[in-house]
């Protein structure tokens, strides 16, 4: 099986999409990666993705099963948004989505993340791969370490409401609260300025500092809804503890990873918690997502999965 892989930044980036594409290129021992640098302040130029196009086209199509959009690059986007054809190749054009969707007539196969039921033979459930090699677990603290999660105005966002009630809970216990703000990463800040709480862009950080930062965090209050769950699964990997709302995070994702629920944050028993943050449980918490998230499944699965459709 021969793959070409799409991406939209160069490999030694330390971005998301570019860790992305270096993960991909782990379940794809042999794959040739056809990569363009995106433009940071303007996503949207065009002489970006018409360089997409002219890389994409310097390869000779048909010595590839499949063509793969990995990283941020979506074929669907780039059909919708500035008219791409699908060239006539016999390779198979494939993205990752988070659920079963085909969003235009490019892609030919959708290999999705989250465990839903649907009807469409392009779709394929491949669920999710971390790489553990980037995520460790560090050592513990005399007081919990919390991350709580960026704003998403646009999600049901309880950034607020979270930020308040761990101002109060910070009276009684010892805590150390880290926002990921839209001004950047701060500590033992409770309110946001009124401007920013209107903003959902947040200051973006290395992938590597981010990986850091989990280390060494107990627990993880998200604020939103999520679609995919990516960081409660990185922070889990590197043994924390995401304490989440009963409709914050995708079923699929839920059922897979160590968690702790609540329905209202009043209901959160802090002695309940506080005895889960030990070694033993940050090990167990690593362990459980490592099988069921990590590299080496995912790797198996998405392969299996292209053999089939040959």
């Amino acid at each position: 099986m021969k793959v070409l892989l799409v991406g939209s930044t160069f490999e030694e980036d330390n971005s998301y999409p570019a860790v992305q594409l270096q993960n991909y290129k782990i379940v794809f021992d042999q794959a040739d990666v056809a990569t363009i640098r995106k433009p940071e302040k303007d996503k949207k130029n065009p002489i970006y993705y018409k360089k997409i196009i002219e890389e994409l086209y310097s390869y000779n199509l048909d010595d590839y099963d499949f063509i793969i959009g990995v990283g941020d690059f979506y074929w669907s986007g780039l059909s919708k948004a500035h008219n791409f054809v699908k060239p006539k190749t016999k390779a198979k054009f494939v993205e990752f989505n988070n659920n079963p969707e085909i969003l235009s007539d490019v892609p030919d196969y959708v290999l999705y993340h989250l465990d839903v039921s649907t009807n469409n033979k392009k779709c394929k459930y491949v669920g999710q791969g971390l790489d553990p090699f980037k995520l460790s677990i560090s050592d513990s603290s005399e007081e919990l370490r919390i991350l709580v999660d960026h704003r998403m105005a646009n999600r049901n966002d309880m950034t607020d409401t979270i930020l308040s009630y761990l101002e109060g809970v910070s009276k009684n216990i010892p805590i150390k609260v880290i926002h990921h703000s839209n001004s950047g990463l701060v500590e033992n800040q409770f309110i946001e300025p009124s401007k920013s709480k209107l903003l959902s862009t947040y200051k973006k950080y290395p992938y590597s500092t981010m990986c850091k930062l989990y280390s060494n965090i107990d627990l993880f209050f998200p604020t939103h809804r999520e679609t995919q769950g990516l960081t409660a699964l990185e922070v889990a990997m590197c043994g924390g503890l995401s304490i989440i709302s009963y409709d914050m995070y995708p079923h699929s994702i839920k059922t897979k990873l160590p968690h702790y629920a609540y329905g209202s944050l009043g209901d959160i028993n802090w002695n309940s918690i506080s005895s889960l943050c030990g070694e033993k449980h940050k090990i167990a918490r690593r362990e459980k997502v490592i099988k069921n998230f990590g590299i080496d499944k995912f790797k198996k699965k998405v392969n299996e999965t292209l053999e089939n459709l040959i």
